[in-house]
C-alpha cells in the first residue's frame, strides 16, 4: 500500500485527483530511465509515451517518483476527464489517455 499523503509528498501534490489518478511517470532524458508513481497498481510500461527507438520490453527497471520537480514533464493517467489544480496550475486532464504536463 502507498503511504498516506501526509507521509508522501507526491501523494500530497496529486491529492486533488483523488481516486481518479491511475499513475504518473517521468522520463529522465539524461539517463534514459523511467520513474513511476502508481497508487493503484494499474501501471505497465506498455502505457508509456516512449521516446523514438525505445520499446516497453527494454524497460527493465522503474524507480519510484519521490517528488515532482518544477520544470519537469510528467505523463499522467486518470480514469475520467477532470479539471484540478496541480502544482498551482489549473489543468484539464483527459481520462484514459496519457496527459503530458509540465510541473
Amino acid at each position: 500500500p502507498e503511504p498516506e499523503p501526509s507521509e508522501n509528498p507526491v501523494a500530497a501534490e496529486l491529492a486533488p485527483l483523488g481516486d481518479n489518478l491511475l499513475w504518473v511517470a517521468h522520463h529522465d532524458n539524461t539517463t534514459g530511465q523511467w520513474s513511476v508513481y502508481d497508487p493503484n497498481g494499474t501501471f505497465s510500461p506498455e502505457m508509456l509515451p516512449l521516446p523514438p527507438g525505445q520499446s516497453a520490453e527494454e524497460i527493465t527497471s522503474l524507480s519510484s517518483i519521490t517528488r515532482l520537480a518544477p520544470g519537469q514533464i510528467y505523463s499522467l493517467m486518470v480514469r475520467e476527464d477532470q479539471t484540478a489544480v496541480l502544482g498551482g496550475v489549473s489543468r484539464t486532464l483527459r481520462g484514459g489517455v496519457v496527459n503530458l504536463i509540465s510541473w
